[in-house]
């Protein structure tokens, strides 16, 4: 009966561990982003878009502004025990976008600047930081945190 309960403890304490790493991790996601760069297909944005659009993060939702325009609200899952850490985004701003499949991504913190690559509605996920000319799904974007 000892061994049971310990085992028991000992699975309770590792799930905790990693709801607690977990809940971490997503809390470096929060706040204010200034989008720096982005590509989709090989091809750069114009530097002046990129000066009017931001990322806004607060819990699990995520939102794309232009300016003060929502264009775009997706709900964010993480995993940072893979590698590369991995996010999905599930669209949730219009009730026909709802059941598309999520978009599957990769993403990487360094200080204050935040990358991610994703493909839009499903398929692979990307496995490095890079877009490429014949894939028009594929986009990277290179955030920094804006001072609050």
């Amino acid at each position: 009966m000892l061994v049971k309960s310990s085992t028991l403890f000992a699975i309770a304490l590792v799930t905790l561990t990693n709801v607690a790493k977990a809940e971490k991790e997503l809390d470096k996601f929060q706040g204010t982003w200034q989008v720096v760069s982005a590509a989709r297909g090989g091809q750069k944005a114009p530097a002046e878009q990129l000066k009017r659009m931001q990322i806004v993060i607060k819990d699990k939702t995520m939102e794309i502004r232009i300016g003060d325009r929502v264009v775009e609200t997706a709900t964010i899952e993480i995993d940072s025990s893979k590698d590369p850490k991995t996010i999905d985004f599930q669209p949730k701003d219009r009730e026909e976008r709802k059941t598309e499949q999520p978009s599957r991504g990769i993403y990487q913190f360094e200080g204050d600047t935040l990358k991610l690559c994703w493909r839009k509605r499903g398929g692979e996920r990307p496995t490095e930081f890079a877009t490429k000319a014949d894939d028009r799904g594929l986009v990277l974007m290179v955030l920094k945190r804006k001072k609050e």
